[in-house]
């Protein structure tokens, strides 16, 4: 056990708050970012022949775990080892604590409290899966609660971390909790997809309807539990609670289904259809398509479809016309009592951070505008980037600390979809909305209407409306420090000359700044540097879809200028199929993602990647629409100008 007061690295212990089989969980706090952290101590096996070689393959496979960004999947902020006496993951600290410990005081949840947190874990599940990555250890303990309620699910990824780099069990043993492990992973763990998440999944959904698991631990001892779960079916949930119906019962003995294929396809077609059978409204977000998780050997189902069956679409258009005119009164009721309540923007005022700091007076006024039912809502352009998953997950930290009721409406990068979400977003209850334009043009007669009802704006790139405030990096400055870079490679390392991509999102005003600095900055340095070709894209499958357009015309480059990240990692995965020699193609990208850093450290294919200050820029945006709606006074602009260039030479000293 770790003292009080003792430092690891950053992090300096305060005490012990858990004990598992795989370690010993502390709060911590560190002092660098200021914030609380739980920290997972792991001894190694000692048995291990070659800790360094394990020391490896833990920090590899913890950085594909810390690459999960996502508003429900408990962020791990750090990891490494310790002076070679453990290895360590700083994850945030949850208030709320474990549902298991939830379950244990209240039992079984009501229906309407369990969608909502069984559909945030799905909603992160299916994120995780699409990427490849399995958890193989879904239970109540994994799932961690805030203030407010909303689920989270964490330790993804780490009981195989475990078991694969720090030799905590040797092979074809159990890898998960027994009570909730698939059949195949009792089996043999080694063989394991997305469906046994599911599967586990399903089993943690009846243990919170139910109020226990399907199959317990009796005086026939664990070895009964475990032919119980490969062999028997479950109880009907209603013969134990008979509050659930006939509808809940197949849900449930679906999802628990012995054969994975039998299985449901995704964990948010199980959270609609029990939705349904519940008769609870479907959570928003489930309104868009969910994609296909990524396959893993054997190949199984295709692309799950949500559905709505005749009867739920009459039961949620009914429920949409009485949300409607119950927000219409709610927002007419709240317009009368917060007159005296108006903003101010300085027109033509570039601002700073601070500037965007709510008195305690705003927070509190802000807090009794809202009132119960009001909230503020983030529209981003997409969840599928870490950058935009740290943006909401991080205004959402800033909304709780501040008393602030918050959600998430995912646009998947569909303008169509995101003019949609503002519209739900206000009969829900939206009184503030911050949106990233997809395209700011076709997005402006949507923003003026909810502007004239009254709600309070926000963006992160300047919009093609006059109203709301602008709370967004300097992106020219990024721009021009990248191309330069870019330019002075060019110039060193090509002898001037260059056959250069540009990726871009033309529809959005700050992309085009940027691409615009960029390539400005780079040809006053390399002069002789061509131009070929420019294409829109922010997303790692625009990337791809660039680069493959690129290989099929013909058309060679050997510098790509990226506006994203993400989009610089789409351009990478073609290459590598292709088998491009790294040194072939220069590629100068955006936001720092740490993949990207990684990429540049390693000299693949990446050279260049900046980062800006993505905590204060989450920070002062929610603290700008608290402050409006407190009836503050604030600069209509306001700038984080803080970036940094990142090299292989180079340190960051960001986040």
């Amino acid at each position: 056990m770790l003292e009080r007061g003792r430092q690891i690295g950053s992090f300096t212990i305060d005490q012990r708050i858990a004990r598992g089989s795989t370690g010993e969980i502390y709060r911590a706090f560190q002092g660098s970012m200021k914030r609380e952290v739980a920290l997972k101590i792991v001894p190694v096996d000692e048995r291990m022949p070659d800790r360094k070689d394990a020391y490896y393959r833990f920090e590899r496979e913890a950085e594909v775990i810390a690459r999960l960004e996502h508003p429900h999947i408990v962020p791990l902020h750090a990891y490494g080892v310790w002076q070679d006496d453990f290895a360590y993951l700083a994850l945030r600290y949850m208030r709320g604590g474990p549902l298991g410990e939830y379950l244990k005081r209240n039992g079984a949840l009501p229906p309407d409290v369990a969608i909502k947190m069984f559909g945030q874990i799905a909603l992160a599940l299916d994120y995780a899966h699409r990427r490849g990555v399995v958890h193989r250890d879904i239970k109540p303990g994994n799932i961690l609660l805030d203030e407010l309620g909303n689920a989270y699910l964490t330790d993804f990824g780490l009981a195989k971390l475990m078991e694969m780099s720090l030799g905590w069990t040797e092979s074809g043993t159990l890898v998960g909790t027994p009570l909730y492990a698939s059949p195949e992973q009792i089996r043999d763990s080694d063989a394991l997809n997305y469906r046994s998440d599911l599967y586990s999944f399903g089993v943690v959904v009846y243990h919170g309807l139910v109020g226990r698991p399907p199959f317990q631990v009796d005086a026939d001892g664990v070895m009964t539990l475990i032919r119980r779960q490969v062999s028997e079916a479950p109880p009907r949930p209603s013969s134990i609670n008979p509050a659930l119906n006939r509808e809940v019962d197949l849900i449930l003995m679906k999802a628990l289904e012995k054969a994975p294929e039998d299985r449901y396809s995704s964990a948010v077609a199980l959270i609609q259809d029990l939705a349904e059978a519940l008769n609870v409204p479907v959570p928003n977000t489930f309104l868009t398509p969910v994609l296909a998780p990524v396959e893993l050997d054997p190949p199984l189902a295709s692309t799950p479809r949500l559905r709505l069956s005749r009867r739920s679409s009459i039961v949620f258009t009914c429920l949409l016309l009485i949300v409607v005119v119950a927000g219409v009164l709610v927002m007419q009721s709240r317009a009368a009592e917060t007159t005296d309540a108006q903003y101010a923007l300085l027109s033509g005022v570039v601002g700073t951070v601070e500037d965007s700091m709510p008195s305690n007076s705003e927070a509190a006024l802000a807090r009794q505008r809202l009132g119960d039912h009001g909230f503020i809502g983030y529209i981003p352009c997409t969840l599928e980037t870490e950058l935009t998953t740290f943006l909401a997950r991080a205004m959402g930290d800033v909304a709780r600390a501040y008393g602030i009721e918050y959600q998430v409406f995912d646009a998947h990068m569909d303008s169509y979809l995101q003019s949609t979400l503002i519209e739900d977003a206000r009969r829900q209850g939206a009184l503030a909305l911050i949106v990233c334009q997809i395209d700011a043009r076709a997005l402006a007669p949507t923003l003026q209407s909810a502007a004239a009802g009254g709600v309070i704006l926000a963006f992160n790139a300047p919009p093609q409306v006059d109203e709301g405030a602008v709370i967004a990096v300097d992106s020219s400055e990024m721009g021009r420090k990248l191309g330069l870079e870019a330019g002075e490679y060019i110039h060193d390392m090509m002898g001037g000359r260059a056959r250069v991509l540009v990726i871009n999102l033309p529809s959005s005003p700050s992309s085009s700044m940027m691409a615009a600095a960029m390539e400005a900055a780079l040809q006053q340095v390399a002069p002789e540097a061509e131009i070929i070709a420019r294409h829109a894209g922010i997303t790692r499958e625009d990337g791809r879809a660039i680069a493959l357009h690129m290989h099929e015309n013909d058309i060679a480059y050997d510098v790509v200028l990226a506006v994203t990240d993400a989009a610089a990692f789409g351009v990478i995965s073609l290459l590598e199929e292709q088998g491009v020699a790294e040194e072939a193609v220069a590629i100068f990208s955006v936001n720092g993602e740490s993949l990207a850093r990684q990429y540049v450290r390693q000299g693949h294919y990446l050279r260049a990647t900046i980062v800006f200050d993505r905590e204060t820029l989450a920070r002062a945006t929610m603290e700008a629409v608290i402050k409006m709606l407190g009836g503050g006074t604030l600069p209509r602009t306001i700038l984080v100008t803080e970036s940094e260039v990142i090299t292989a030479d180079s340190q960051s000293t960001m986040p």
